[in-house]
């Protein structure tokens, strides 16, 4: 049986933030958090099914979302995106990681870069993580991680030289899909679009197995 719960979280930004943790009722040893990407939704059909799935396997999750005004991340304000690193961290901790034995980031796009920030600044530990379409300037950061990244060869906001810059490095396993963009879809054909999102859901419930049993 899984709970659901609200944590609060004080916002630097927004008078409350309620981020949903799902907690299973026999105790799990693994954690996964998923930063969404610069929309704030952890409810877009990636992020989604990737936390069903994690859930399906055993996994708490605690979906993240960020304390901005009207949902929208400007990411170039540092004082915002400061206070997002910590309060992520503060949820994170307000669900007691250290108690886990595995811990897992699934970020998106934006939430790339605020994942990589919490776990260099308040973790650095052993984490493993698996990134949805990944930003040009995030790549110098996460081919140092032990991770999954999934990237689409039409997505306009990671250029081809970042892609096998990962290709080259053993930690990272890069899955890069044929004419999708960066919403891992291909815009003119909804069969294909199902297809990738069932091959990435798949992909993410494998390698989180994987590590779980490492």
């Amino acid at each position: 049986m899984i709970e659901r719960s609200l944590i609060a979280i004080d916002s630097k930004h927004t008078e409350e933030n309620q981020i949903q943790f799902l907690k299973h009722s026999n105790p799990s040893s693994s954690l996964v958090v998923i930063f969404p990407g610069g929309d704030n939704s952890t409810d877009i059909p990636t992020l989604h099914y990737a936390r069903k799935t994690a859930l399906l396997i055993g996994c708490d999750v605690l979906s993240l979302q960020y304390g901005v005004k009207d949902r929208k991340l400007d990411f170039y304000d540092r004082d915002i995106y400061d206070a997002l690193v910590e309060e992520c961290f503060d949820a994170i901790n307000k669900v007691n990681y250290s108690e886990y034995d595995r811990l897992f980031f699934i970020s998106k796009s934006i939430g790339n870069s605020i994942a990589l920030d919490v776990d260099n600044k308040y973790l650095n530990s052993k984490l493993a993580h698996i990134f949805y379409t990944p930003l040009s300037e995030e790549v110098e950061r996460i081919r140092l991680k032990n991770c999954m990244v999934f990237t689409g060869d039409k997505d306009k906001l990671v250029d081809q030289k970042s892609i096998e810059t990962l290709l080259s490095i053993s930690n990272v396993e890069v899955h890069q899909f044929a004419n999708a963009v960066h919403s891992l879809e291909i815009n003119d054909d909804v069969g294909e679009s199902l297809k990738i999102l069932e091959t990435t859901t798949n992909l993410c419930r494998e390698y989180l197995k994987k590590q779980m049993t490492s």
